[in-house]
């Protein structure tokens, strides 16, 4: 492109820019913009498009096709438009080849070549499996069908979203409208997730809660998570950026003498208003407490203006000065936000999150180093990963938080270097452009270019890029800054003839991409139909864990009819047909020979029950061999219900595939007491507990009533508050070991005294501690802890009853019918204080009748 202007245009007139060689602009060109403006404004309000929103999903795959099949008619219907040439076609093309690789059964020699660990693996966890040799003679690399093919529809998606925006948005106008319009869509979002945190709502939009984060605080706009929202307002940012410094440019040459004349002027304008975005985004990425977010706007924010000091020629001082205001500014932000500075103070080792990352990493190189060359399949994370995972933590890993790090281990060597390849093509892309293209060209890439180096910082903290909100966006911007080096060509380059295109070969590949996105498209429905039953069945679960699974068969059957349609529309899914095998144990249980004590018989019926179920597991076990679950459940119907000695062996299995289930642990530890081995059941069931403190009954159960041993249940609760609490009641109700029950009254009564000795007690535990005092007979002391727990709590009309009662027993009658007129107050109508008022009455009346006589 060339640009022309007259040395006398009037201040204010527009620029005349021409660019030969350029394009035609066509309803298919219209089509696309319309289509990619409209996907980066509504993915994010699909909550950025996670993982349990497969309906989102699908509307991206639809956004996506419209895009590519539009770019195919338009070079179907103008032979003479070409398909651009691109060297980052070469890794996306080996990548997505990869992938597709993952997925095909291959010769079992042949996966030993590239994967000897997957096949040793495969071979070690499937051998058990009747008919299993003939079936593992050819398999595939991934580890998890369902979620590799998945993951490929959608990575196919978003590479069709950068190729179309690489080929449609070439011309200098075309770029900055899109750029635009980023700017604008991250500035409203912006807006929002300001206004959601100025009302500290604990809502998405004002309207959805997670309902698996009870303590949820909404400061990442429509997001679910702060993080995954920083990665969108960076890469907002800097097309925000892109436009200031364009408009700036651009006032810096127009001669504007009057101040009216420059509010009037449009470059004035959008150079205010791309101001006003910068601040809006820079503002909703330190607020949400994303400190990803932040450090990845402080260093690219320096890196920009190292670069806009480098092509303005400012100097050395002037660049300092910018770098030192932006972090003074920063600061300044940080410390003005209480949420923002405790975001910060978890990086001094006490954060769990901080911690538990950091364990993440730290156990990834042992399993790159069994899986190197081709990893263990795209998405197969979360299935593979417990195998290494040594931490220990307190929940399971579904992602590495860091994208690096999980590419690493889903696609080996081969998917790095093709990932790493194409982040070089696009940063070599953004220097010469910066250093050699043109003015305007180089003020969008500065711009483009900090959210792109802000992304790439982020994705070593975090797997943001794994919402389809922030890969389409990330797409479309990596598109735009290669396309940033096209622009600025010579005439004659430009002006350079060409063939026309070969329409048959461009309808076979049209005809062909539509294929794949029908059938990317009809998964999508079909996965959205299956968890959306998988809901309905998690809903019926959750009223049956209420119940402790002892309900009428009606509730099992519809969880039974929610579970098969989950599995009917996505029949590959591991989960769905592991828990579907557990709904059917439990309405097939019911119809079962019981014993006296209500267990079920082990008899000829229950064998061959058990052994329709253990089919179908073995069957589900091919869809993902590293599923924990289903040699546990495999391992507790013969261990727990069949009583053979084989089930320890697939509880020790499960055990080794998933170390930080609670179930499986527990499980792992019941086997090992069983076993003989009490010490090692002792440190499971303990960790059970950690893990999953509605586990504490079960355990405590299994002792007692398993084993008999409740000096086993004392040796397991002891030093900690809930498993005591646990402890108590249930020696208490089977009025067994009294000695135990007695010694575990002692203990508790000394932690409860401990943690009402702390500067903020919980008055719950206040109020323990003068039931237990009461109970030691230090009836004053009780009455001291009563009040302190009321003063904490004064609504706590249980403890002000009992204090009632107490100092009534203690003679204190004043005291104990003020106590009782409270609680009346407070809970009109209360009986147990209507009865403490009217004995003391009673007891006032003799006492009146004989003064008067």
């Amino acid at each position: 492109m060339t640009e022309t202007r007259s040395k006398s245009r009037p201040p204010g007139q527009l620029r005349v820019m021409f660019e030969p060689g350029d394009e035609i602009n066509t309803i298919w060109d219209r089509i696309i913009f319309w289509t990619v403006a409209a996907m980066i404004l509504v993915l994010p309000f699909c909550f950025g498009v996670p993982p349990d929103y497969a309906w989102a999903e699908t509307i991206f795959m639809i956004g996506a096709a419209t895009m590519g099949i539009a770019y195919a008619m338009k070079l179907i219907t103008h032979r003479d438009q070409q398909m651009h040439w691109s060297p980052t076609y070469i890794p996306i093309a080996i990548f997505l080849l990869l992938c597709a690789l993952q997925m095909v059964p291959l010769p079992a020699s042949i996966v030993n070549v590239l994967s000897p660990a997957t096949l040793k693996l495969r071979t070690d966890l499937m051998h058990d499996i009747p008919g299993s040799a003939e079936r593992l003679r050819s398999l595939p690399l991934t580890f998890y069908l369902e979620n590799s093919i998945r993951q490929i529809r959608l990575l196919f998606s978003v590479a069709v979203v950068f190729v179309v925006t690489l080929n449609s948005f070439r011309r200098l106008d075309q770029i900055k409208k899109l750029v635009m319009v980023i700017a604008c869509v991250g500035g409203f979002i912006a807006l929002i997730a300001l206004l959601q945190d100025i009302t500290h709502t604990d809502k998405i939009l004002w309207m959805d809660k997670p309902a698996d984060e009870p303590f949820y605080i909404a400061r990442a706009g429509p997001f679910r998570n702060h993080s995954h929202f920083s990665h969108y307002m960076n890469l907002c940012l800097g097309a925000a950026l892109a436009i200031a410094l364009l408009n700036y440019k651009q006032t810096v040459r127009g001669a504007y003498s009057a101040m009216k004349d420059r509010l009037a002027a449009i470059e004035y304008q959008m150079l205010f208003g791309a101001m006003a975005v910068i601040g809006l985004c820079a503002l909703a990425i330190i607020f949400s407490t994303s400190r990803s977010g932040m450090a990845a706007l402080a260093v690219s924010g320096t890196i920009a203006i190292v670069m806009i000091a480098y092509k303005q020629r400012l100097g050395i001082v002037r660049t300092g000065a910018g770098i030192l205001a932006l972090l003074v500014l920063g600061t300044a932000l940080v410390l003005a936000s209480p949420s923002v500075r405790e975001s910060f103070t978890e990086l001094s080792g006490r954060s769990y999150s901080v911690k538990e990352r950091s364990q993440i990493i730290s156990a990834l190189p042992a399993q790159w180093k069994q899986y190197p060359v081709v990893g263990t399949g795209l998405g197969a994370f979360e299935v593979v990963f417990p195998l290494f995972d040594v931490s220990r933590q307190e929940r399971m890993a579904t992602h590495a938080e860091d994208e690096y790090a999980q590419l690493m281990t889903e696609t080996g060597a081969i998917g790095v270097l093709m990932a790493l390849l194409f982040i070089a093509i696009v940063l070599w892309s953004y220097f010469k452009v910066v250093r050699k293209g043109s003015s305007d060209a180089a003020a969008i890439a500065i711009g483009l270019g900090y959210g792109v180096l802000a992304v790439l910082i982020q994705s070593a903290f975090d797997f943001g890029q794994h919402l389809m909100a922030n890969a389409t966006l990330m797409a479309v911007t990596c598109a735009l800054l290669l396309n940033l080096r096209q622009i600025h060509r010579r005439a004659a380059e430009a002006e350079e003839s060409s063939r026309p295109g070969n329409v048959p070969l461009r309808a076979i590949g049209l005809i062909a991409m539509a294929g794949v996105f029908a059938v990317s498209i009809v998964g999508g429905v079909r996965t959205s139909i299956a968890q959306n039953s998988w809901k309905k069945a998690e809903a019926v679960e959750d009223r049956l864990r209420l119940l402790h699974w002892q309900a009428d068969k009606p509730i099992f059957a519809e969880a039974l009819d929610a579970a098969s349609r989950a599995v009917r529309f996505s029949p590959h899914n591991v989960e769905y047909r592991h828990w579907l095998n557990v709904y059917r144990w439990y309405a097939g249980a019911m119809d079962l020979p019981h014993e006296k004590n209500g267990t079920v018989s082990n008899g000829p019926q229950l064998e061959k029950f058990v052994a329709t179920l253990v089919d179908d597991l073995n069957d589900a076990r091919w869809l993902c061999p590293t599923y924990a679950p289903n040699y546990a459940q495999i391992g507790w119907y013969e261990s727990f219900q069949l009583e053979r000695d084989s089930g320890g062996d697939y509880i020790r299995t499960a055990y080794r595939l998933s170390p930080n289930d609670p179930s499986i642990v527990m499980w792992a530890g019941e086997q090992e007491a069983f076993d003989g081995h009490n010490d090692r059941s002792a440190e499971l069931l303990n960790r059970a507990m950690v893990l999953d403190a509605y586990l504490i009954p079960s355990v405590m159960d299994f002792y007692l009533y398993e084993m008999k041993r409740p000096d086993l249940a004392l040796a397991a609760a002891r030093g900690k508050l809930n498993p005591m609490q646990t402890l108590e009641m249930r020696l208490n109700d089977s009025k067994q070991a009294p000695d135990i029950l007695a010694t575990v009254r002692k203990e508790l009564r000394e932690m409860y005294l401990q943690e009402a000795a702390k500067p903020k007690p919980d008055p719950y535990l206040v109020a323990l501690a003068a039931d237990a005092e009461h109970r030691a007979g230090n009836n004053k002391h009780a009455i001291e802890l009563y009040r302190q727990a009321l003063t904490i709590n004064y609504g706590d009309v249980g403890s002000r009853l009992l204090l009632a009662r107490l100092l009534l027993d203690t003679g204190d009658l004043e005291g104990a019918k003020r106590e009782a007129q409270i609680c009346l107050r407070l809970q009109p109508h209360m009986a147990e204080a209507e009865q403490i008022i009217a004995k003391l009455s009673q007891s006032e009346e003799p006492a009146t009748r004989t003064g008067a006589e």
